[in-house]
């Protein structure tokens, strides 16, 4: 997902998050901040409606087969079943012409997905801010919970965790990069050992995240 805005860190996208930020209303702001996953939320697109990859808009991601119609911060619609996006997008209050124009990319990848945002993008149109953070915050609900049952027999106490760590562990498995180096991830996290961890991790998560 990351790769789509090119060479850099992900300190370089939360600069121009940051920016983009700036140019929003106070009203406006409190939609870029979420309770859990601000990481994720941050590195999955930015509010610049001109940009290709302006996580309002309808997109996909040119050089991954795998990968499907997107909306949101990283609501990739190729591997979710009908009921699934239903029922994230009834919790984000995404209804009618919208609605119903993520259900029917409900599937699609790589050429077939590229295809469908391009005939689709412009009656989509925008979505709102209050709706993409409302979204994510839905998604990433799930995401916790399979984190929990990933980490289960890694993790001493979840309470223990400071909240960098867990959006470390949240991010892993939204990216599907939970699966190397578990233990010695576990091992890390479980000591709040933030720079250890993100050294392990490795250099994509350095920059957002600082401190022990």
């Amino acid at each position: 997902m990351l790769k789509a805005f090119g060479k850099g860190s992900l300190a370089l996208i939360l600069v121009r998050h940051a920016l983009c930020c700036s140019l929003l209303t106070t009203t406006d702001y409190e939609y870029l901040s979420v309770t859990r996953g601000q990481l994720t939320f941050a590195s999955e697109g930015n509010n610049e409606v001109g940009d290709n990859y302006c996580s309002r808009k309808l997109h996909y991601w040119p050089e991954r087969n795998d990968k499907g119609v997107t909306i949101g911060r990283g609501f990739d619609l190729s591997k979710l079943t009908n009921l699934e996006a239903e029922l994230h997008m009834d919790a984000a209050g995404i209804k009618g012409k919208q609605k119903q124009i993520l259900l029917n990319a409900v599937g699609k990848e790589g050429s077939e997905a590229e295809t469908y945002v391009k005939q689709n993008r412009k009656e989509f149109g925008t979505l709102k801010l209050n709706k993409q953070k409302n979204l994510f915050e839905s998604v990433i609900t799930d995401i916790e919970g399979q984190v929990m049952l990933i980490y289960a027999n890694f993790i001493e106490d979840f309470a223990d965790l400071c909240p960098s760590i867990l959006d470390l562990l949240i991010d892993l498995v939204f990216r599907g990069d939970h699966k190397k180096k578990k233990k010695k991830i576990a091992k890390m996290a479980n000591k709040n050992k933030t720079k250890k961890l993100i050294k392990i991790i490795g250099k994509k998560a350095n920059g957002l995240i600082s401190g022990e």
